[in-house]
């Protein structure tokens, strides 16, 4: 039976299915065409709807199709862009069969980004061309959960000698980059004093500081932070049980492997309790690369 699923070529790379969407490459000339030419009489390509900054109108007019060959050709707009097109295919007419019998599954749909930062804006009327599963509510749903801030209600506490996770977390998706601000008030309850690991997937790359003091509020102590999961150097609130500030900004460039990334504590000494104090915040964004 004829089918309406098509292909896609983005710049020089090989053709792909459109299952899932395909990202394209701004300015790059990109082809559809059908991916199976068997028992197929007639074909149409049409864009339906756009992201809200487009015109499916203008998308149509600059398609260059061949009908023979069952290629549509234009070029990639700007990033931050999504082209949701249909393909109809028929045999005595579109979306017939040869017994003139309208087919629904002779009509399909996929979507075409160019993305922002990795990202991925949404048409009109988009559904599941996206994401199998969940549609445009996954590229979503990431964002709520990733680009925000969190305050602790309660205080945070442990006596463990190795980093702890402290309620401070956020995910991080493969290759992804993440910049955490962290702020709050914390302090030991011992001169044993305490310490700060950033946690982060496997292959992850960290450069970050840590902005605290030692035996006395005024005495400060900076520290640079290059490895995931590693404690800083030098115990830091090491006069007993007097709150003082904390500051950490670092920037995660993630690997392969998508997961957490979690600010932790340990107290030098166990036993004694290391406390960051209610109210504290942790804030993330994603970056781009430059």
């Amino acid at each position: 039976m004829a089918s309406p699923a098509c292909e896609v070529k983005n710049g020089a790379a090989a053709y792909v299915a459109t299952t899932g969407g395909v990202n394209i490459t701004p300015g790059a000339t990109v082809i559809i065409r059908l991916a199976s030419q068997a028992d197929v009489d007639v074909w149409a390509i049409s864009c339906l709807t756009t992201d809200e900054g487009s015109d499916p109108a203008t998308v149509n007019a600059s398609l260059v199709i061949d009908s023979a060959l069952k290629t549509a050709t234009f070029t990639a707009p700007a990033a931050g862009k999504a082209y949701r097109f249909q393909s109809k295919v028929g045999n005595v007419a579109l979306g017939r069969d040869r017994n003139n019998v309208e087919q629904p599954s002779f009509t399909t749909t996929f979507v075409l980004y160019t993305t922002v930062d990795g990202e991925r804006v949404h048409a009109l009327d988009e559904t599941t061309e996206g994401n199998t599963l969940a549609g445009w509510g996954a590229d979503f749903n990431a964002l709520v959960r990733r680009d925000r801030a969190q305050a602790n209600a309660a205080n945070f506490t442990t006596t463990l000698a190795t980093a702890t996770d402290t309620p401070f977390t956020v995910p991080i998706a493969a290759n992804e980059r993440l910049e955490i601000v962290f702020e709050g008030t914390a302090q030991c309850s011992g001169v044993g004093g305490s310490k700060y690991a950033i946690a982060a997937p496997s292959g992850a790359a960290v450069e970050g500081w840590l902005d605290s003091s030692t035996t006395a509020v005024a005495t400060k102590s900076y520290q640079r932070i290059t490895a995931a999961g590693a404690l800083t150097a030098t115990a830091v609130h090491t006069v007993a049980a007097t709150p003082a500030p904390d500051r950490i900004h670092a920037v995660i460039t993630n690997g392969a492997t998508p997961g957490n990334v979690t600010l932790q504590a340990a107290s030098v000494t166990a036993g004694q309790t290391t406390t960051i104090f209610a109210g504290a915040s942790f804030r993330t964004r994603k970056l781009a690369a430059v």
